[in-house]
C-alpha cells in the first residue's frame, strides 16, 4: 500500500466500524423501547386515593380483583413534601402479573 491509498483505506474502515456501531446502537433503542413498552402494558397508575380512606390499610389500597387477575407490585409515588409541596395524594403504581 502507497503512501495515498492507507488514508483512503483506513477512513473506509473506520466508516464500516461506525456503520456497526450505528446499527447495534439501533438494535439496542429498539430494545429498550420493546421493554418499556410491555411493562407499560400490565401496568397502571391510579390516581385520587388518599390515604386513609375506606379501603386503605397500612398494606396499601385493597382491590377486589377477579379471580386468576394478581399484582406483582405495587407503590406509591412521591410523598406529599416531596411533590412540590402539593396537597395531592400520592399516585399508585400498580403492575400486574
Amino acid at each position: 500500500m502507497n503512501l495515498t491509498e492507507w488514508p483512503i483505506a483506513l477512513v473506509d474502515d473506520l466508516e464500516q466500524k461506525l456503520l456497526r456501531q450505528g446499527n447495534k446502537l439501533a438494535s439496542l433503542e429498539n430494545s429498550l423501547d420493546d421493554h418499556t413498552n410491555r411493562q407499560m402494558q400490565k401496568s397502571f397508575v391510579f390516581r385520587g386515593f388518599l390515604e386513609g380512606c375506606k379501603g386503605w390499610n397500612t398494606s396499601g389500597l385493597m382491590l377486589d380483583l377477579p379471580a386468576g387477575v394478581k399484582i406483582e407490585r405495587a407503590y406509591h409515588g412521591l410523598k406529599n413534601h416531596q411533590n412540590n409541596g402539593s396537597s395531592k395524594p400520592r399516585p399508585i403504581y400498580a403492575q400486574f402479573l
